[in-house]
């Protein structure tokens, strides 16, 4: 698959900062256009408490009185998000595309608000886009909802953002695979190919799983990857007393990969939000390195 739109849904309760330099890093990496996408969330209605402000009269005045300081306060925080936008697309050499105007070059960029919760906002547009950033539970509990959402709801790959603001590696330096046989992870690393061509050289890795099998499935991906032009060592990992999701983000840091692929809910979303899993560890903790998940 090639990736050539690239959606940033920004929830207006966070800094996204690190998305939007991500979504322009790969949108540079990639020739692809990228759209942010500010999205206020939809205030809950206004309901009256007791005494005089529980006439329907005083409760319109109520909600008279606020709407406007809310709006103000809406227009404020759209408009200092934007001005970062342009800043970061500025500085990335992305050029500007004007709502409505033809996407004629890329990499591009392009600007929207829209009201509404962020994970509906979401899923309702990210089946015309290639890619959804988001950003993990480290960062933000609104941008782990969008991101489960994507992958659930949209069948959209994810591109997670870590959680330092300044991404020290390129996307193309030394990717790993977190390989298991799975459709899911099939699906990832089919959605990571325009990234992984690019790269000098990928890794994948196996974690706890050895065996005859374990090896006919690493060389099945091995030789996937080849056909498509990439060149790749694959290899066991131990994870000794660590869970797997850790495992994979901690071996992920040592080896300095700038982009870690995986497979998401390859169980039951309930089994791993009951018992815990890989999926659920890495969309609540990644830290230093981003990660590309398809469901």
């Amino acid at each position: 698959m090639s990736i050539k739109r690239i959606l940033v849904p920004v929830p207006d309760t966070i800094n996204p900062q690190p998305e939007i330099d991500l979504a322009l890093s790969a949108a540079t990496f990639l020739e692809a256009h990228v759209e942010a996408d500010f999205i206020w969330n939809s205030p809950p209605a206004m309901t009256p408490t007791v005494g005089y402000a529980s006439s329907p009269r005083m409760g319109q005045l109520s909600a008279d009185v606020a709407a406007p300081a809310l709006h103000e306060t809406r227009e404020r925080q759209a408009g200092e998000i934007r001005e970062r936008f342009v800043r970061a697309c500025g500085i990335a050499q992305v050029p500007l595309v004007d709502p409505g105007m033809t996407i004629d070059t890329m990499p591009s960029a392009r600007w929207r608000e829209t009201e509404g919760r962020y994970a509906a906002v979401t899923a309702e547009r990210a089946a015309a886009f290639d890619l959804i950033v988001a950003g993990s539970g480290a960062v933000g509990r609104s941008l782990m909802e969008v991101a489960e959402t994507a992958l659930l709801e949209a069948g959209r790959p994810v591109l997670l953002t870590p959680l330092s603001e300044r991404q020290e590696r390129s996307l193309s330096d030394s990717p790993m695979i977190a390989w298991e046989d799975s459709p899911q992870c099939w699906r990832a690393v089919t959605a990571s190919v325009p990234f992984l061509q690019r790269a000098t050289s990928v890794q994948i890795i196996s974690i706890g799983k050895n065996g005859a099998s374990a090896q006919r499935s690493l060389d099945e991906v091995v030789d996937y990857l080849a056909c498509h032009g990439i060149a790749a060592t694959a290899r066991h990992v131990d994870p000794h007393s660590l869970s797997i999701g850790e495992a994979l983000l901690a071996e992920a840091s040592e080896q300095n990969a700038g982009l870690l692929v995986m497979g998401a809910y390859s169980h039951s979303r309930l089994r791993e939000m009951l018992l815990g899993g890989a999926t659920r560890h890495v969309l609540a903790n990644t830290a230093a390195t981003p990660v590309l998940m398809m469901h």
